[in-house]
Protein backbone atom coordinates (compact mmCIF):
# COMPACT_ATOMS: atom_id res chain seq x y z
CA UNK A 1 0.00 0.00 0.00
CA UNK A 2 1.33 3.43 -0.95
CA UNK A 3 1.78 6.11 1.65
CA UNK A 4 0.06 9.46 1.30
CA UNK A 5 3.34 11.10 0.29
CA UNK A 6 4.20 13.04 -2.85
CA UNK A 7 2.48 12.03 -6.08
CA UNK A 8 3.00 12.85 -9.74
CA UNK A 9 2.08 16.45 -10.44
CA UNK A 10 2.67 17.65 -6.85
CA UNK A 11 4.87 20.67 -6.07
CA UNK A 12 7.63 19.54 -3.71
CA UNK A 13 10.75 20.70 -1.93
CA UNK A 14 13.53 18.09 -1.81
CA UNK A 15 15.95 18.55 1.10
CA UNK A 16 19.48 17.22 1.59
CA UNK A 17 21.91 17.44 4.52
CA UNK A 18 23.10 20.98 4.99
CA UNK A 19 20.73 23.57 3.60
CA UNK A 20 20.60 22.50 -0.04
CA UNK A 21 17.06 22.21 -1.43
CA UNK A 22 15.30 21.88 -4.76
CA UNK A 23 11.74 22.95 -5.54
CA UNK A 24 9.88 21.56 -8.52
CA UNK A 25 7.10 19.35 -9.82
CA UNK A 26 7.14 15.56 -9.44
CA UNK A 27 7.15 13.87 -12.85
CA UNK A 28 7.76 10.28 -11.63
CA UNK A 29 7.41 8.52 -8.28
CA UNK A 30 9.79 5.59 -7.74
CA UNK A 31 8.04 2.22 -7.75
CA UNK A 32 10.96 -0.19 -7.21
CA UNK A 33 14.33 -0.40 -5.50
CA UNK A 34 16.88 1.57 -7.50
CA UNK A 35 14.22 3.68 -9.19
CA UNK A 36 14.50 7.47 -8.86
CA UNK A 37 12.18 10.39 -8.25
CA UNK A 38 12.04 12.62 -11.31
CA UNK A 39 11.51 16.27 -10.41
CA UNK A 40 11.29 19.12 -12.92
CA UNK A 41 12.57 22.48 -11.69
CA UNK A 42 10.70 25.64 -12.73
CA UNK A 43 13.48 26.50 -15.20
CA UNK A 44 12.88 23.20 -17.04
CA UNK A 45 15.89 21.30 -15.66
CA UNK A 46 15.10 17.65 -14.85
CA UNK A 47 16.57 15.95 -11.77
CA UNK A 48 16.71 12.20 -11.09
CA UNK A 49 16.83 11.84 -7.30
CA UNK A 50 17.61 8.65 -5.38
CA UNK A 51 19.07 9.91 -2.10
CA UNK A 52 17.59 12.74 -0.08
CA UNK A 53 16.83 13.72 3.50
CA UNK A 54 13.15 14.60 3.03
CA UNK A 55 10.56 15.53 0.43
CA UNK A 56 8.00 18.11 1.51
CA UNK A 57 4.74 18.44 -0.42
CA UNK A 58 4.14 22.14 -1.07
CA UNK A 59 0.95 21.69 -3.09
CA UNK A 60 -1.18 18.94 -4.56
CA UNK A 61 -1.91 18.66 -8.25
CA UNK A 62 -5.17 20.51 -8.85
CA UNK A 63 -8.23 18.34 -9.40
CA UNK A 64 -6.77 15.05 -8.18
CA UNK A 65 -8.57 13.52 -5.24
CA UNK A 66 -6.68 11.23 -2.88
CA UNK A 67 -8.74 8.16 -3.84
CA UNK A 68 -8.18 8.66 -7.56
CA UNK A 69 -4.44 9.12 -7.12
CA UNK A 70 -4.25 5.78 -5.29
CA UNK A 71 -6.33 3.93 -7.88
CA UNK A 72 -9.39 3.50 -5.67
CA UNK A 73 -11.99 5.08 -7.92
CA UNK A 74 -12.97 8.45 -9.21
CA UNK A 75 -13.18 11.58 -7.09
CA UNK A 76 -16.58 12.36 -5.70
CA UNK A 77 -18.22 14.84 -3.39
CA UNK A 78 -18.85 13.44 0.06
CA UNK A 79 -21.88 14.79 1.86
CA UNK A 80 -21.54 15.38 5.61
CA UNK A 81 -23.33 12.98 7.92
CA UNK A 82 -26.09 14.93 9.60
CA UNK A 83 -27.64 12.20 11.71
CA UNK A 84 -30.97 10.42 11.88
CA UNK A 85 -34.22 12.26 12.33
CA UNK A 86 -35.44 11.69 15.85
CA UNK A 87 -38.82 10.05 16.18
CA UNK A 88 -41.06 11.48 18.82
CA UNK A 89 -42.42 9.00 21.29
CA UNK A 90 -45.70 9.60 23.13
Amino acid sequence: MRSDGAREGDRVRVCWAGEETLEGTVRHVPCATGDAWIVMHDDGDIYHIQQYECILVLGRKAGVANAEAHGRGTPRTVEPIVGKDKEETK
